[in-house]
This record gives C-alpha cells, sequence and structure tokens, in this order.
C-alpha cells in the first residue's frame, strides 16, 4: 500500500478514466440522435409544403410561435424569481438533520461480522454547469429553450456533476481471493427547483422534460467494471405541460444505495453524481432544472456511510 498522496492520486485517476469513459457513451449516444434528428428535419419540411398546398400559410403559425415564446419567457422570469430561493424553514431543518446525523457518530452499529465506515470526500468532476469548486457541493444546472414548431429543431442540456470518495488502507480480508460484499449509502443534502413546459398544437410537434438523478458507482481498480446503482428524483415531461416545483430533501439516500461484490485486498472508490437534463423542442417549450441560481441552492454530500461484509475466499473465477 502506498502513501496517502500516492493513493489518493490513483483513485483520481482512476475516477477520471471513468468519467472520460461515460462522457465517450454520451458523445456516441449523441451521435445516434443525430441521425433521427436529421429525418425529423425532413420530416417537418413536408409538413410545411402540405399546409401550403392546403392553403394554410405558414407564416401565420411562426406569429404564434413567437408570442407564445414571449410569454414562455415572461413565464420563465416569475417562476426563477419565486422558487430559487431555498425557504428558511427548510434550509434551517436541513442544517439540523445533518447536526443530529454528525454528533450521532453518522454510523450505526452493523451486525456480526460486518464492518462499518464513513467516507468522507476526496475530490470531484464535472461535465456541464456544476457551479464554481466548492468541496463537497456541487450546482448542477440544465436549461434549454424550445424553438419553431418543433419538427425542425430540438435543444438538449445537461449537467453531470460527481462527488468522489475512496475507501483508502482499511483492513479489508483477504486478498484477490476474497470475496467482499460491499453497501454504500450517501448522505444528500439538496435543495434546487424546476419548470417544464409546452403546448402542442394541431400541426406543431412540441415536447418538454427536465429530469434529476442521483447514480452511486461502485468500482476498484481489481475490477474491470464498475457497478451503478440509480434514483430518479423527479422525471416530468409531456407534450402538455406546465409544472414547476422545488426539490428539497436532506437525509440518507436510500433509493441510491449501491452493493455490489468486490475483491478483497484492493482500495474501493465510490462516486456520487447527481446529473441536472432538460430536453426541449418547439417555440414555448421551456424546460429548467436548477440547484445554481437560488441563495442555498446545491447539492451537498458530507459524506458516505459504506458497510462490507466478508464472503469469504473463493476461486477467482465464480466472481
Amino acid at each position: 500500500m502506498g502513501t496517502r498522496k500516492e493513493e489518493l492520486q490513483l483513485a483520481r485517476t482512476h475516477f477520471r478514466k471513468l468519467d472520460a469513459e461515460y462522457l465517450e457513451e454520451q458523445k456516441q449516444a449523441q451521435a445516434a440522435r443525430e441521425i433521427g434528428l436529421k429525418r425529423r428535419l425532413e420530416d417537418g419540411r413536408k409538413w410545411e409544403e402540405l399546409l401550403s398546398a392546403s392553403g394554410i400559410e405558414p407564416a401565420k403559425f411562426r406569429e404564434h410561435e413567437k408570442a407564445d415564446a414571449q410569454r414562455a419567457a415572461e413565464i420563465r422570469n416569475d417562476v426563477v424569481k419565486r422558487l430559487s430561493p431555498v425557504p428558511p424553514a427548510i434550509l434551517s431543518s436541513a442544517r439540523d438533520s445533518i447536526l443530529v446525523n454528525q454528533n450521532a457518530g453518522l454510523v450505526q452499529v452493523a451486525p456480526p461480522g460486518t464492518q462499518s465506515f464513513v467516507l468522507q470526500f476526496v475530490d470531484r468532476s464535472t461535465m456541464g454547469n456544476c457551479g464554481s469548486d466548492a468541496g463537497d457541493v456541487v450546482f448542477p444546472r440544465a436549461e434549454t429553450v424550445g424553438s419553431g414548431s418543433g419538427w425542425l429543431d430540438s435543444h438538449t442540456d445537461q449537467a453531470q456533476c460527481g462527488l468522489w470518495f475512496a475507501i483508502l488502507w482499511l483492513d479489508l480480508p483477504g486478498g484477490p481471493s476474497n470475496r467482499l460484499s460491499i453497501s454504500v449509502c450517501p448522505f444528500l443534502d439538496m435543495h434546487g427547483f424546476y419548470w417544464v413546459r409546452s403546448d402542442d398544437g394541431i400541426f406543431t410537434s412540441k415536447q418538454a422534460e427536465t429530469k434529476f438523478s442521483i447514480f452511486t458507482r461502485i468500482s476498484q481498480f481489481t475490477l474491470s467494471n464498475s457497478f451503478w446503482s440509480s434514483w430518479v428524483v423527479l422525471d416530468r415531461n409531456s407534450d402538455n405541460i406546465d409544472e414547476e416545483g422545488r426539490i428539497d430533501f436532506t437525509g440518507y439516500a436510500t433509493n441510491a444505495k449501491g452493493q455490489a461484490v468486490i475483491l478483497g485486498g484492493a482500495t474501493v472508490q465510490i462516486e456520487v453524481i447527481a446529473e441536472a437534463y432538460c430536453y426541449s423542442q418547439g417555440s414555448g417549450s421551456h424546460a429548467i432544472m436548477d440547484f445554481q441560481t437560488g441563495n442555498g441552492d446545491g447539492v451537498r454530500i458530507p459524506w458516505v456511510s459504506a458497510e462490507v461484509v466478508d464472503l469469504g475466499t473463493v476461486a477467482a473465477t465464480t466472481l
């Protein structure tokens, strides 16, 4: 086992490799979507040709779309003003909850044969709009504004903000032939807001979506794959929708609890990712997922709890 500095650097290098692989997957997915977008562009042109041939003037629809977009902009300004600040009572309650857990020692009594740990924050990764560097807090924000009839264009925005944790120098049983069951659960303190709007019509193809998810990833140098668990905190989408609200949560995110079977004798890395995603197509369609704008907004993960159980020595081929 190396020095603490060497162990931390290895963990950071490993996390960056995993994030680069994820980013490449996203690029490939976007390339696949581009094929369909080109087809939609052609469909939209055919619709406008059909409208013109039927004696319906597309310019009249464009006037309506412009007015709808202006109305959406007015609503957006009102929503941001009202929803971005965290209500004082919610913020105070969240701080009390964090203090109570800290004073309780964080680690619960583990079952016999189980080792329990509290994993402290190590580093962070950011893809997209994640706000300024603030230690164990990230500020994911995504916003999209639609335009046109919805046939000819679509817009997406995504922020993936990760916080890294690692089990360092723990006396994990055995060596590479030992199976260990690991269970991790992040403690989350998150405050933000969302808005999603779309008003589809007879000759349009409008839609909007806003989504917020928490992913927990367990990985290990000695394994070629990583183990994911996910919690879709909120997902709102439709071709006819106008919805707004806040997202406030403080406590152990049991829905984002990660579990895996790992190998003994090696460092384990935990990454907890807060992902904001927005999609919109068509004028007046708008989507916001924001943990950044208001005073007190953000996603903080002060610690992750972990439990490790020794499953005994087995042949490596059974893993």
